[in-house]
């Protein structure tokens, strides 16, 4: 399933792709095209989910700026895994629970898990930390529905 800029400024509530482009390029958000077609970059389905991430922290109130700091602490490639196994129907939850504040050195083998695919593993990481709760099971079921 590919998408198109308009399609991440949409998920990502901005009023138009430009702004949402200049803004992701500023901030250096983590939405990599996976090719370019026609002069038209192409974004996978974790890139769409991780545009509603986005859209949800912003309206938490959050900068853009301090979005690309809460991304930066998401382990990118468990993220990409879970939802590439929700799509698949492997698992049937995705959730994030992203730091607030940096409690561990990032290479720490210790790190407390941010994606889950389990409301029970993820009760567990608020447990031990302060973090941001998204559950990110509806809108994904959405987007691969394309009900959004």
């Amino acid at each position: 399933m590919n998408f198109v800029s308009s399609d991440l400024a949409r998920y990502a509530a901005y009023p138009d792709t430009i702004s949402f482009q200049v803004d992701c390029r500023r901030y250096s958000w983590p939405l990599r095209p996976i090719k370019r077609i026609r002069g038209k970059n192409r974004y996978a389905f974790p890139e769409a989910v991780l545009a509603h991430v986005i859209s949800v922290l912003r309206h938490m109130g959050i900068s853009a700026s301090s979005v690309a700091a809460i991304l930066d602490r998401l382990d990118q490639i468990t993220f990409k895994k879970a939802l590439d196994e929700f799509e698949a129907n492997l698992v049937e939850e995705v959730i994030l629970t992203l730091p607030i504040s940096r409690y561990f050195e990032p290479d720490d083998e210790g790190d407390l898990a941010t994606v889950h695919t389990s409301i029970v593993s993820a009760h567990e990481t608020l447990v031990e930390i302060d973090a941001l709760y998204i559950r990110l099971t509806d809108i994904s079921r959405g987007i691969i529905d394309g009900h959004i």
